[in-house]
């Protein structure tokens, strides 16, 4: 155990903000368990993948489905049991999966029960050569490649993102009166140069992948009226909807302050606000829990 001159130091209470309510719009809080970072010999972020990838199968609200784990004994994990899961539960599982997802079986058990976003993308329509949209599952595009291992394009992206580009340039030179002389890059290759290092409260040094789960227990259990707000669209295969429910659950913090956590999902993908209805649903929701959280005036 490291000695106190060794321990990370506690904020001051000056340096800190007491925050009575908290927002989480197509949330995603750890890196490590993002669905589309390809897992190496672990169960999650597979362990999620069954949830959010049967959502792009129905135009309605998904029921709940269960993760891999679900499938199989509690005390034997599909995804942790590795080689020594027998050929006949393997098989099994697969078929459940199909059913959720639509992909064929032989590919998923290709695939070893993992199928990351790409490849969700790529293969749910592949025999009609259509892919499927990341930022929302609802829209399909032609496959640029029809050999390509992972989707090659959003086609949500690319059926709306003019729209957003337009009304920025428009608002920005027109209402706001900047930027005539510079051009507005929707897309740049920033993320690439970002610094993904972080260092969670108790830790004495940056640990891998970024994961700030351990900032948000930290937050709540040293202020124990905190809610939490998560918010998300089921067609979304960039934040999965279900990935915002796992990461919830598996906060380090004790029972009690699971219900200062409450969720809202729509009918929508990645950019709720994309979706009329599910834009006036969020606004509706998110005013009352605004309403609901703020401090009484004295």
């Amino acid at each position: 155990m490291p000695d106190d001159a060794q321990r990370p130091p506690t904020p001051p209470a000056s340096h800190t903000m007491r925050l009575g309510a908290g927002l989480l719009l197509a949330a995603l809080l750890g890196l490590g368990g993002c669905a589309t970072v390809p897992p190496v010999g672990g169960a999650a972020p597979a362990t999620t993948s069954p949830p959010r990838s049967a959502a792009p199968t129905t135009q309605s609200a998904p029921t709940p489905t269960p993760t891999l784990d679900d499938l199989t004994d509690p005390d034997d994990p599909a995804l942790n049991a590795g080689a020594a899961l027998p050929v006949e539960r393997r098989a099994a599982i697969a078929e459940k999966l199909h059913q959720y997802t639509g992909l064929p079986v032989s590919y998923i058990l290709k695939a070893n029960l993992r199928i990351q976003g790409g490849e969700f993308e790529k293969n749910l329509q592949d025999e009609a050569n259509l892919t499927t949209g990341r930022l929302d599952s609802r829209f399909s595009g032609p496959t640029l490649d029809p050999l390509s291992k992972e989707a090659d394009y959003d086609p949500q992206s690319a059926a709306i993102s003019s729209a957003y580009v337009s009304a920025f340039n428009d608002y920005v030179r027109k209402g706001l009166n900047y930027g005539h002389d510079r051009q507005f890059k929707p897309f740049i290759d920033a993320w690439s140069k970002w610094d993904f290092k972080h260092q969670p409260p108790g830790a004495a040094f940056s640990l891998g992948a970024t994961n700030v789960m351990p900032d948000l227990a930290m937050a709540m259990k040293t202020n124990p009226g905190l809610k939490v707000l998560v918010l998300g669209g089921y067609f979304d295969l960039a934040t999965p909807y279900f990935e915002g429910v796992y990461e919830m659950q598996h906060l380090p913090i004790p029972a009690t302050l699971q219900a200062n956590i409450s969720y809202r999902y729509y009918q929508s993908g990645h950019m709720v606000y994309a979706n009329a209805e599910a834009l006036k649903q969020s606004h509706d929701d998110v005013a009352a829990f605004i309403r609901a959280n703020a401090p009484e005036k004295k």
